[in-house]
């Protein structure tokens, strides 16, 4: 674990993805294959006040038990070795840009994908779903509002494009200072579109002040679910 955050592992924002993310998995998935567009590092260091949380919360948060070993060693498990080790055994793809997160995932025994374009937001394109196999869940967690982010490069209009017509389920995480401002407003505009083509489940969970627990006192966690656009029981929903 050689790369630096700027937040703690486990934050307000991880654990709701990733509580998400284990539902999701349970739901969707039955041996299938599961996508991590921007995929992080495999784990990262537990910090006290995180492992304390997660320890006091409640026995129905699927999280706490499937951390609780790990957690044991000093560590937190991100996105990917959840997907791995989830009890379903899913297919697990990745792909991520920086170098340094991609060397730690190949030492934790990943295969990196190459996607034309270099970028996770390039996943959903034809050329790159072609040579896949087919995808029932992708996370996408570009760090920051999709719209301008200082790690990585605003969405282009191709990207929401594919979203709409991609076939699988999408969990879709972004954290945004300002929900209301230029950019955070530019976002909703663009998820009220794509709700005219899929359904969207979305959650958004202000800052939490003065915990202790880096990366959750300044930002809001945006979380969105978008079914598989023929599951059954939407079209039930949408009569």
């Amino acid at each position: 674990m050689t790369t630096d955050f700027p937040y703690d592992a486990g934050n307000a924002g991880d654990l709701i993805k990733h509580e998400w993310l284990l539902r999701s998995l349970d739901w969707i998935l039955r041996r299938g294959t599961y996508l991590d567009a921007f995929a992080g590092v495999p784990n990262r260091r537990l910090v006290p006040k995180v492992a304390d949380r997660l320890l006091g919360a409640p026995a129905e948060l699927r999280l706490r038990g499937v951390q609780k070993e790990t957690m044991a060693q000093g560590l937190y498990l991100g996105s990917t070795e959840l997907a791995r080790s989830h009890r379903c055994e899913p297919e697990v793809l990745v792909f991520e840009e920086e170098p340094d997160k991609k060397a730690e995932l190949e030492r934790a025994g990943f295969s990196v994908l190459e996607l034309a374009g270099g970028s996770g937001y390039n996943a959903l394109q034809a050329e790159n779903l072609a040579s896949m196999p087919p995808i029932q869940l992708l996370l996408l967690d570009p760090y920051n509002a999709i719209e301008k982010s200082e790690r990585h490069k605003p969405a282009p209009e191709q990207f929401w494009r594919d979203l709409g017509e991609f076939p699988g389920a999408v969990l879709l995480f972004v954290l945004n200072k300002d929900p209301g401002g230029e950019y955070g407003s530019l976002y909703r505009r663009r998820m009220g579109r794509l709700s005219w083509v899929r359904p969207i489940f979305r959650a958004i969970v202000p800052p939490i002040l003065e915990s202790g627990i880096r990366g959750e006192d300044d930002k809001f966690v945006e979380m969105s679910y978008l079914p598989e656009p023929d599951a059954a029981w939407v079209d039930v929903e949408r009569r």
